[in-house]
């Protein structure tokens, strides 16, 4: 699943978070999010899902990604 070609794999994108490779998906739909990041060079996976919309999906998880990764992310 981490074959990328034109920017995508099976279901997945690669992208960056701070200085770290990530592959994952991030989706909604009607009011539901969700998000799935694997960072196959630090050992760490993150999913995450919501039904409301108080907080920002993004926000909560990149908290989550600050505190795993020592507030090392250079956003």
């Amino acid at each position: 699943m981490q074959n990328i070609t034109d920017g995508f794999g099976m279901g997945m994108e690669s992208f960056t978070v701070g200085a770290h490779k990530a592959y994952g998906h991030h989706g909604g739909i009607d009011g539901f999010s969700s998000v799935l990041e694997y960072f196959p060079d630090d050992d760490i996976a993150i999913s995450y899902c919501s039904n409301g919309q108080v907080c920002s999906v993004n926000d909560v998880v990149n908290a989550a990604l600050t505190i795993v990764f020592e507030n090392s992310l250079d956003n």
